[in-house]
């Protein structure tokens, strides 16, 4: 059974997506510290300048005619912070820069700016609300399925015969009573009228 082939490029596309965004992460994390690597180098060798002004010393680097080297971190220290990049998701790349420079406020040597980079990530990313476990999300369903159940009230299977005894009581008491002669209909005589003086009409 062969895949659609839209299938097949759909799953690409994510793939491909996925693989990008892990790529911006990565070039910017790095390029991050590169920057502040190299800032910081620049801050190191201003302030060896000034402190030779201060003591009088001549400078003659401007003779050397190979600039000063930039320092480089070990290339195994290279490698496990690319590592550590692919961690990283992109909503968490601007706090991890923020964070970072935060650190670097403290103008800590030039050696060490990897080794903060390295610890603020994992920082970051051991910060992430833990995901919810197959166990704990069935143990949650359970307990609310529980409380519905012993929430639901079943009303008696009884109610309408009482509603209806009720309903013929109130109407009979509501309707006057009625001689059995009345109901057959039969019409009185006159001298029945005369003995029951108090039933003729007023």
């Amino acid at each position: 059974m062969s895949m659609p082939l839209t299938s097949l490029f759909r799953s690409n596309e994510i793939k491909l997506s996925e693989k990008n965004e892990a790529s911006v992460v990565r070039d910017c994390l790095m390029a991050e510290l590169e920057y502040q690597m190299r800032e910081r180098q620049h801050a190191k060798w201003q302030e060896e300048e000034d402190r030779k002004k201060k003591q009088g010393v001549a400078d003659y680097s401007w003779l050397v005619s190979t600039p000063p080297k930039y320092f480089t971190p070990p290339q195994l220290q290279v490698l496990q912070l690319e590592e550590l990049c692919g961690d990283v998701r992109s909503t968490e790349t601007g706090r991890i820069i923020n964070r970072f420079r935060d650190v670097l406020a403290r103008e800590p040597q030039v050696e060490e700016i990897p080794l903060l980079l390295n610890a603020v990530m994992h920082q970051v990313i051991q910060e992430r609300p833990q995901e919810e476990t197959l166990s704990e999300w069935v143990a949650k369903r359970t307990s609310s399925l529980t409380r519905l159940r012993n929430n639901v009230r079943v009303s008696p299977l009884n109610t309408d015969s009482a509603d209806d005894n009720t309903q013929v009581t109130k109407r009979s008491l509501s309707m006057p009573e009625f001689s059995a002669r009345a109901r057959t209909g039969q019409p009185r005589s006159l001298a029945e009228f005369c003995t029951n003086i108090d039933d003729l009409p007023v």
